[in-house]
């Protein structure tokens, strides 16, 4: 099978990578000029303006960053319930194909890369030369580090410190995403991987997200024969950790 190799211009569903003039992006959704969406950060320029309504005020433009960010909210669940929906079903294909896990990793960085920074967060990664390559569907694997990076950014605070590693363990490669974020009660750790399950954060806060996430993330990984697992302490962090067989193509 011929070597794979991940696209830079990947971004997830829920967000793309466009600057200035009206856009109908993969979604089929029309944005208008003046505006500018990186990874998962959403800027309305001062002098945008709205065809046949001129020059937006702050107040609407505040209603227009409203009306995309909702609008982003609501793509996002609906190619998650889509996706779970094919899962359950049996027809979620996987296109396999022989891939250095240091390019999808490199693709996903530098679309959560501005993500992190908003927040004052650091992001790390130690992904060596030299893994081998591994037989994956590309697109979500690339979904499953994207949902794992965006899940410990969304939970630890700012100035903390999200570190994504990989290395080999016997004939699997292991990937490892840790965060220095709030942490999660031991008795609620068999939650998170339930379609729609949110745990509170401190002082009630709901979290944002569908609360597909990880539990779409689970399914890909064991999809590809592997298995994915949570460690983590209240106030001390989490890492997720998963693993990918080596050379090994799934059969349906």
């Amino acid at each position: 099978m011929a070597r794979g190799h991940a696209n830079a211009a990947w971004c997830p569903k829920t967000a793309s990578s466009t600057t200035g003039s009206a856009t109908v992006n993969n979604s089929g959704a029309t944005i208008y000029s003046g505006y500018t969406v990186t990874g998962q950060t959403l800027q309305i320029d001062s002098g945008v303006t709205l065809a046949g309504f001129g020059t937006l005020t702050d107040k609407q433009r505040s209603y227009v960053r409203n009306v995309l960010l909702s609008g982003r909210h609501l793509l996002q669940l609906v190619n998650d319930i889509l996706d779970i929906s094919k899962v359950e079903a049996g027809r979620m294909d996987l296109a396999y194909e022989l891939t250095p896990i240091g390019s999808i990793v490199d693709v996903v960085r530098g679309v959560i890369q501005a993500v992190a920074a908003k927040k004052g967060i650091n992001l790390e990664v130690s992904v060596p030369d030299g893994l081998p390559d591994v037989q994956v569907d590309p697109g979500r694997i690339k979904q499953v580090l994207y949902n794992l990076i965006s899940n410990a950014i969304k939970f630890t605070p700012r100035g903390g410190v999200v570190r994504l590693a990989s290395h080999v363990d016997g004939d699997h490669l292991v990937v490892e995403v840790a965060d220095t974020g709030v942490g999660i009660a031991r008795e609620d750790l068999g939650r998170l991987f339930r379609e729609f399950e949110q745990l509170p954060q401190p002082g009630g806060v709901r979290p944002e997200g569908t609360g597909l996430g990880l539990a779409l993330t689970k399914r890909f990984v064991e999809l590809h024969g592997g298995r994915i697992w949570l460690e983590s302490e209240p106030g001390k962090g989490s890492t997720f950790t998963f693993t990918i067989p080596i050379g090994h193509e799934r059969q349906p």
